[in-house]
């Protein structure tokens, strides 16, 4: 009678407890509580994560009300594609991080295909525009990227993204606070070596065994989140506590927009610069256009710029737009900086940037408190359909020995 008695008990407990998980899965699923939804990503052994394939996911961060979407068959948030592009259709892939992915709106509402009914009516080019955007991506992953996936669909033009607040961070392990991504080393002739010994580790394996089941449960997807969270609250107190005081002084990426750049910062900086020079060398060997576009760091805000040079009265706002203009000049890349064009508009607009329902993280020192809005991906559009529409119109012009013909 008492073995019987602990059977019962033991199966009443684990069937209230399925009751209960079914329970809070229903509800988390049905409410999206606390941003509650299905993972969308899938470990991958050089990019640490990416997007699951054909999947629909449901984002609501920053904007006023849900946006939904679907990835495609090739694991990229955008319309379907197909390897050989149309005739007359000029290909244009968008390389970058979470400015570029846009989750926050609607796709058709995006800088991308706002570019290509830019392109349309302005120029009379039709064009396709990819998106190759992923949160977190570095010139480590859009190197990769370039060389493995965009160059397959045979672009016209690639648009490399620079968003100085993370790219300089997290392309070295000593800066990132988020370790289960690849890096580049340089070997000793100075080549550049990946290292993804990352998916060595026990994080990467375990949260790779989980993923399998946060692809059937917003509860589970929901507890991940907020873990990852914690564990990167964890690593900036402990690796930079300066982000608790970012009005005490310039530090992190913003410190090589003074005459005293942080050592660490300066050398991941060149090599970010490096690898941009990988990327030119190859897309300049396959004709293919590069368009290095620069984008805004918070400064473009007077009121921002103006609490820095406080701080620092020798601190220059455009210091990236410049640097990298040089660097562009230099390897033969067509440029677009949105720093002083993003200034220019929000003083004559507003805001270009959501603004987050909770404070900003202070891992995020330096950062805006959101994404791009819609008025700012339309700015971003115009600014890149004007450059592309210039350099396209003149490549796809009919040659004399093709009109003799």
């Amino acid at each position: 009678m008492k073995i019987k008695n602990i059977l019962f008990n033991v199966l009443f407990s684990l069937a209230a407890l399925v009751l209960l998980f079914g329970g809070l899965e229903v509800f988390f699923r049905t409410t999206h509580l606390f941003g509650a939804r299905i993972s969308w990503s899938i470990p991958h052994p050089v990019l640490g994560w990416r997007f699951t394939p054909n999947r629909e996911y449901w984002f609501f961060e920053e904007n006023t009300h849900p946006v939904t979407w679907r990835t495609n068959r090739f694991g990229w948030k955008d319309k379907e594609w197909h390897e050989v592009k149309k005739p007359g259709v000029v290909r244009i892939a968008a390389l970058g991080d979470s400015y570029v992915e846009a989750l926050q709106l609607e796709p058709e509402k995006n800088f991308l295909s706002l570019g290509e009914s830019h392109l349309r009516s302005r120029y009379g080019l039709e064009s396709e525009w990819m998106n190759f955007g992923r949160s977190g991506f570095t010139q480590t992953e859009e190197w990769w990227v370039l060389q493995n996936e965009i160059l397959k669909f045979q672009p016209d033009a690639v648009l490399v993204f620079f968003f100085p607040v993370n790219d300089i961070d997290d392309i070295a392990p000593d800066t990132t606070l988020d370790p289960i991504r690849p890096y580049y080393k340089s070997g000793p002739e100075g080549e550049l070596l990946l290292d993804t010994s990352f998916r060595e580790t026990s994080e990467f394996r375990i949260k790779a065994w989980i993923n399998a089941i946060k692809h059937h449960s917003a509860f589970v997807s929901l507890l991940t989140q907020r873990y990852t969270i914690l564990k990167r609250q964890m690593r900036a107190r402990a690796k930079i506590p300066v982000y608790e005081t970012p009005d005490t002084q310039i530090a992190r990426y913003l410190s090589l927009c003074t005459p005293k750049p942080d050592p660490l910062h300066a050398a991941n900086y060149a090599l970010n610069k490096k690898l941009l020079a990988e990327m030119a060398a190859l897309l300049k060997s396959r004709d293919i256009v590069m368009v290095l576009v620069v984008l805004d760091i918070p400064a473009y805000i007077p009121e921002i710029e103006a609490r820095y040079k406080a701080l620092e009265p020798a601190f220059d706002p455009l210091f990236f737009e410049h640097d990298l203009e040089n660097f562009a000049r230099q390897h033969g890349i067509e440029f677009v900086g949105l720093q002083s064009l993003f200034r220019k508009n929000y003083v004559q607009t507003g805001p270009l940037h959501f603004s987050n329902r909770a404070p900003i993280k202070y891992w995020e020192y330096g950062a805006h408190s959101g994404h791009w809005n819609y008025e700012g991906h339309e700015l971003v559009a115009r600014a890149l359909s004007e450059k592309l529409g210039r350099i396209l119109s003149i490549s796809q012009a009919p040659q004399e020995s093709e009109i003799a013909s």
